[in-house]
């Protein structure tokens, strides 16, 4: 829920007339002492401190002191972050990066405001452009809806096990994404030929070889229907193609050894390699791809500032297993099914993720509407 949901900064904070019986509307700064703490050097950090820092990005290293024995809910007042609402841990120090807001013991819950904060759009009272802050005079203008202490700690217990069933649903839909994103590379490990097996190999370059792509200034990269293929995939479109698709693009500067496959006329720049056939009746390019895929070129990396990848270092180090043209393209064709598969079932799981990820503020907006 947004400050705006519950009242403009303009409005008169003492109308009830939105809000359940007994609740009512306050200013954060009638219910909470706001203040800036001390803000220590980063020189003064003490790495093997035992109490945590917390600054305008949470902890920001250990220090030997301690300015606030009990957890308090601070919100970021300076840099990118300004408006992040967090609550620190025992004994820390807070610095002046971040607002104290303690709360009055008669008003207003401690858990009950930081999660109030949490669902507030705190914007309103981000100020500058360069070096964005918020001031203790402009926090301090936030309305809240304020039920009776009994009910807020009743409503920060629910969101509490909420939050927690949240937190358990989202680990196990990573979990989940994590075991289909490594389906495809389980599934080539299985179709294809193993070391050893039952197919003869081949030296590399009997097979295929790695061709440069061709320079062209960004300026070059003008629309057109032909899409730019760089070592991380399409990075734009020209009116030109440099090579007629299929075609199976390698990295090999920057993202070097990553492997991509584009069915246009394509036009691959100087930052890839394109992979010419030797033979054509004799490889099948989809099942080339995945074999390709298959070998982690990555790992052949060189070099510090910029990765790349010689494709000498490709040639001698690998082999290619070549069964008959038709097993190829049988190979190819089950990869093609079992892989979409696979990237239906990630897409499915990243909107589920999607969907958890939604439910803490759902959560929080219905608490704050009396709606728990």
């Amino acid at each position: 829920m947004t400050n705006t949901d519950l009242m403009t900064t303009n409005d008169n904070p003492t109308t009830d007339s939105a809000l359940p019986a007994g609740w009512r509307w306050a200013r954060l700064g009638e219910v909470c002492d706001l203040y800036q703490p001390k803000t220590i050097k980063v020189k003064e950090l003490v790495i093997d401190g035992p109490y945590p820092v917390f600054g305008a990005n949470g902890i920001i290293g250990k220090h030997d002191q301690y300015n606030h024995e009990y957890p308090e809910v601070i919100v970021t007042c300076r840099g990118a972050t300004c408006g992040t609402v967090n609550m620190s841990h025992p004994k820390s120090w807070v610095t002046g990066n971040a607002m104290v807001t303690k709360p009055s013991k008669d008003a207003i819950s401690k858990k009950f405001l930081y999660m109030l904060l949490r669902a507030s759009d705190l914007s309103f009272a981000i100020s500058g452009s360069a070096q964005p802050q918020i001031t203790r005079q402009s926090l301090a203008r936030l309305p809240i809806p304020l039920p009776p202490l009994s009910e807020q700690r009743r409503i920060a217990r629910v969101l509490d096990e909420c939050l927690a069933l949240v937190a358990r649903a989202k680990d196990a839909a990573e979990l989940q994404l994590e075991a289909a994103v490594a389906l495809p590379g389980a599934y080539l490990r299985q179709a294809l030929p193993a070391e050893g097996g039952t197919f003869h190999r081949v030296p590399f370059k009997s097979v295929c070889t790695l061709e440069y792509g061709t320079s062209l200034r960004r300026k070059d990269r003008i629309n057109g229907p032909y899409p730019v293929m760089g070592s991380n995939g399409v990075s734009g479109y020209h009116n030109k193609y440099l090579i007629q698709g299929p075609a199976i693009i390698v990295g090999r500067k920057g993202s070097a050894g990553e492997v991509n496959y584009v069915k246009s006329n394509c036009f691959p720049i100087d930052t890839t390699y394109y992979v010419k056939l030797v033979d054509s009746k004799q490889t099948d390019l989809v099942y080339l791809y995945y074999l390709l895929k298959s070998l982690d070129l990555p790992s052949l990396r060189g070099g510090s500032a910029i990765p790349g990848l010689n494709r000498n270092d490709v040639y001698s180090k690998h082999q290619l297993p070549l069964p008959p043209l038709d097993e190829q393209r049988r190979i190819a064709s089950d990869l093609d099914a079992r892989i979409s598969v696979a990237g239906t079932l990630v897409s499915r799981i990243r909107d589920q993720l999607d969907a958890i990820d939604a439910l803490p503020g759902a959560y929080l907006r219905k608490a704050f509407a009396g709606e728990i």
